[in-house]
């Protein structure tokens, strides 16, 4: 039914209605929708956190983890499970015989050099006073390695088009060609962060000598 909504829409009271924002595919529409929502619940959250520049803060590890949401009655979920790999964009199987749980900084007992455990074998001893903690929920593991869960890993892993856009675009290459008479130059590159693991390298060589020769 969602494929048949447009994204263009607004319900006749003139706020957004939740089947239609679910059916918005790119940021394009999400920024159409938004002006038109003006007002909303959501289009003030998005107005604040561009504001207040929210994409880029606690920036995490780029691993998400879905163990799979909303069991289907034939099997299987209806969001899928497995691990979004930011730098690769690309989802990966899910061995949940990988995954731990953190207590170090949970209101939880554990032992001292304690390390983290399976949820099968994982211990729930609650511990108010613990010195350091700061939440009551465990940290989940992967392998050893930090990972993010909820509701925007469950959206990545399943492959939200809309979702997987604003986790950042594949490597991009920008290729121009300048001339510069001879001596030095400044170069100055300039690159926006939108809050997900990035990396940035450039290149440059002379035209018509091969790279490597005569710089």
């Amino acid at each position: 039914m969602l494929d048949t909504l447009s994204p263009d829409a607004v319900c006749a009271c003139g706020m957004p209605d939740l089947h239609y924002s679910i059916a918005l595919q790119t940021l394009e529409q999400l920024q159409a929708w938004r002006a038109r929502a003006a007002g909303s619940d959501l289009a003030l959250f998005l107005d604040i956190a561009d504001q207040t520049g929210l994409a880029a803060l606690g920036t995490g590890p780029g691993r998400y983890l879905s163990y799979g949401a909303y069991a289907k009655p034939d099997g299987g979920h209806a969001l899928a499970q497995g691990v979004w790999d930011a730098g690769a964009q690309q989802r990966r199987a899910l061995d949940a015989s990988r995954i731990s749980e953190d207590l170090s900084h949970a209101w939880y007992a554990q032992s001292e050099g304690a390390q983290p455990l399976h949820p099968t074998n994982g211990l729930t001893q609650p511990d108010p006073d613990k010195a350091g903690a700061y939440t009551w929920n465990k940290a989940p593991r992967l392998g050893g390695q930090v990972v993010e869960t909820g509701a925007i890993a469950r959206q990545l892993v399943d492959g939200q088009p809309l979702i997987t856009q604003w986790d950042g675009p594949p490597p991009a290459e920008y290729p121009a060609e300048v001339a510069l008479a001879e001596g030095a130059h400044e170069l100055q590159l300039e690159y926006q962060n939108m809050g997900t693991p990035a990396r940035i390298q450039l290149r440059w060589e002379p035209v018509g000598v091969p790279l490597g020769e005569g710089l």
